[in-house]
């Protein structure tokens, strides 16, 4: 084997991958030499911009020549932190970055959240969106909406969506999608419908879409070039036509997408329900997306109507390998009590090029706990398992242990099949937002608390009556806490 010619030798590894390779490293230096040159170092590089930080920090960079630090980065990246989601204990840190009345709500409520690099992006109730320092907390920039919009709206909650450098944040009006530049903060275009609400938005490299009165708009994008957006309008594809069978004044429509398809989930109410027949009827329409845009015909029309053992659908995920993860209520899906099947949440993990039914995750009951797809992140799928509640629903500052709902997180790999908890990490509440990233994980969640009202005896004396006059001020009534968590899953916590 020492007299290959390196060239030749580089062209017969090339046909391998990463894991064929990383034992092959073993077998003598002058291969793991060339391993590492042409295929760790490249690894590397391809890294998110969570691992690039970390690497950097090591005096690594993309042209770095030194061999043995290249091999210590690469293991740290390919299996020591794959290890310390599912075994260690991350460091971590946290700030509370509101606290407000239920009255407060529509400027203080967090309604979606992105993370670009080392920016925390909160999308406020009303369509302002404050912009966060992810390593201090510290508020750096907002965004505001810029219009007031009255009541005849049902919701004024924002939404945001970022590929790339490009931030879609839609509008309180939800008629109008604003575009920024992610590295700077600056708003490079405005996109603007008049065919009615915005229900959802969805991004790739080249399209913004927008799911409006049934239909899917869109619009021609350069997500990593935020400063050419102008909006070019590609146009619009009916995703449902009106119908007598249905209902049509309210729209449950929502969108993914990634570099080649593009899938939108609805939910539609009968006019009419027979014997047997459920309320609401749920679809998936499933599209290609080609190479200029151009959004194709429903792939599987006859099939898009969901069973009629789906009472509905909800969260879903779709990763670059075109896998869809979709959580599903369906009937029987849990145990049967006295003969009578349950209502159960099942994660059904479909492959939308072909429509097979890959995987399906089910829980045991509805009253039992529910997992919800979050992310992919490459074949594993991020899952929140949310049990039943094991305390009341609302939670004070003396006993928020006792009244948590015991929220946990797990990754699901499609490859083994095999559902591992994360340990290190804590969610509190199911809509909690999170942020998953290689080496590191954002939680923002927005907790109710409440201080109970001091015990009236009959004959309590003026001392207790001052108490009691004190927690009927507004300024000691309920609260909503908004809290920022970093798990640094690079940058372990001491035993």
């Amino acid at each position: 084997m020492d007299c290959i010619p390196t060239e030749v030798l580089e062209k017969i590894l090339s046909y391998l991958d990463l894991p064929q390779l990383v034992p092959l490293s073993h077998v003598c230096s002058r291969w793991r030499e060339v391993i590492t040159r042409r295929h760790f170092q490249p690894y590397l590089v391809s890294q998110e911009f969570s691992v690039q930080k970390q690497l950097q920090a090591a005096n690594w960079d993309r042209v770095c020549q030194d061999d043995i630090l290249i091999r210590s980065l690469f293991w740290r990246v390919y299996k020591h932190l794959e290890e310390a989601w599912n075994n260690a204990n991350p460091s971590r840190k946290d700030t509370t970055v509101g606290v407000f009345s239920p009255g407060d709500a529509p400027s203080h409520r967090v309604t979606d959240m992105v993370v670009f690099k080392d920016k925390l992006y909160l999308a406020m109730e009303g369509c302002v969106v404050n912009v966060h320092d992810i390593n201090d907390f510290q508020l750096i920039d907002t965004l505001e909406g810029g219009e007031d919009v009255g009541g005849e709206h049902l919701t004024r909650s924002c939404q945001v969506v970022r590929h790339c450098n490009t931030l879609a944040v839609s509008s309180p009006g939800r008629d109008k999608v604003r575009l920024y530049n992610c590295e700077t903060d600056e708003m490079v275009g405005e996109i603007e419908t008049r065919l009615g609400p915005i229900y959802n938005l969805a991004m790739n490299d080249r399209l913004l879409v927008c799911l409006s009165g049934w239909s899917c708009l869109s619009w021609r994008i350069n997500s990593s070039s935020p400063e050419t957006v102008r909006g070019q309008f590609q146009g619009m594809i009916p995703d449902f036509q009106p119908s007598d069978q249905f209902q049509n004044w309210l729209e449950i429509h929502a969108a993914v997408i990634n570099n080649t398809w593009l899938v939108t989930r609805a939910t539609r109410m009968r006019t009419q329900v027979g014997i047997g027949d459920t309320r609401s009827v749920s679809f998936l329409h499933v599209r290609r997306v080609g190479p200029d845009g151009h959004i194709g015909d429903p792939i599987r029309p006859d099939s898009a109507a969901m069973p009629e053992n789906v009472v509905e659908m909800n969260s879903m995920t779709l990763s670059e390998s075109n896998l869809l993860a979709v959580l599903v209520m369906v009937k029987g899906g849990g145990s049967a009590i006295r003969g009578v099947q349950q209502l159960g949440y099942v994660i059904q993990v479909l492959d939308v090029s072909s429509g097979d039914m890959v995987a399906s995750l089910p829980t045991e009951s509805i009253l039992a706990s529910v997992q919800m797809p979050v992310c992919w992140r490459g074949e594993k799928l991020f899952i929140k398992i949310v049990p039943k509640p094991v305390g009341g629903f609302y939670s004070s500052e003396e006993g928020d242990e006792e009244d948590e709902y015991q929220i946990s997180l797990a990754n699901w790999d499609i490859t083994t099949n095999q559902l591992s908890s994360i340990p290190g990490a804590q969610v509190g509440s199911s809509t909690d937002l999170i942020s998953v990233e290689l080496a590191r994980l954002v939680v923002v969640s927005t907790k109710f608390s409440h201080r109970p009202l001091s015990h009236l005896e009959f004959d309590s004396d003026l001392e207790t009556l001052a108490h009691m006059e004190a927690d009927l001020n507004p300024e000691n009534g309920p609260k909503f806490t908004v809290k920022v968590e970093l798990y640094d899953f690079w940058n372990l916590a001491e035993s």
